[in-house]
């Protein structure tokens, strides 16, 4: 096989994956409500930065810092996430019908627009604030469980962008999305708790965030509940692409 002659071919199938990719980065990042998110994220950490002095308890403060994604920017995120495919189902269906491009690409790559957006925020918000917080706190920060206590997060967000998205699939309009989601993720603790797998409440997750950053840990839980999002993830992915593909559009 020509590598040469197969590698335009490559470049044509992704292309509308790259399309759609490219163009819902855009519209989120001109969307008022991306901005007022990322300025309210901005000036929470630079509060956080200009007021760290020695009675600043360093565990504590990034653990506060870290649960306001899981516990209160968590709607912010669900409004995001809940219209990235009900809010256009008209676009979708001529593309579709039209097979300019196929519904697997579009799922995938709306998740994806949606996910490097959050978590980029969330990133450059957080990191800043909690490496002063680590320096000039008082007490010791763990870095083994503050790479443990992002990544968890982190994966919480992913999953809530993942269930959002796949929300927006199986409902055709934008407030139901909304209103099942904002249910769903804030019963989401007594949900665990009936199934008996805490280590994947965000609840209990917040709640062991300072023993974590102060290096208070079992890396088999840890690694149980990584474990435990990922085939949440994947299964929430596979749930909208399964009914997508096969939702009249």
């Amino acid at each position: 096989m020509d590598l040469h002659d197969s590698s335009p071919t490559l470049r044509l199938r992704w292309m509308p994956f790259w399309a759609i990719l490219e163009t819902d980065i855009r519209t989120m990042l001109r969307s008022w409500i991306v901005r007022i998110w990322a300025f309210l994220l901005s000036a929470q950490s630079l509060i956080i930065m200009v007021s760290i002095n020695e009675l600043t308890i360093a565990t504590e403060t990034i653990s506060g810092l870290l649960s306001l994604f899981p516990l209160v920017w968590s709607t912010i995120i669900i409004v995001l996430c809940s219209g990235a495919i009900a809010s256009e189902s008209g676009v979708v269906a001529d593309s579709i019908l039209s097979k300019a491009v196929r519904r697997s690409e579009y799922i995938v790559a709306k998740l994806c627009a949606r996910s490097a957006i959050i978590i980029t925020l969330y990133l450059a918000t957080t990191v800043p604030a909690a490496y002063l917080v680590a320096q000039n706190g008082q007490g010791t920060v763990d870095s083994a469980g503050v790479v443990w206590a992002f990544t968890l997060i982190g994966l919480i967000l992913l999953l809530l962008t993942t269930l959002t998205v796949a929300a927006s699939t199986l409902f055709n309009r934008t407030l139901v999305a909304v209103i099942v989601m904002w249910f769903v993720w804030y019963a989401a603790g007594a949900i665990t708790g009936i199934l008996n797998a805490e280590y994947l409440s965000p609840l209990a997750i917040v709640d062991s965030l300072p023993g974590l950053l102060a290096g208070d840990f079992e890396t088999d839980d840890l690694v149980r509940s990584v474990i435990g999002y990922v085939v949440l993830l994947s299964a929430a992915l596979s749930v909208a692409l399964f009914h997508f593909t096969r939702k009249d559009v």
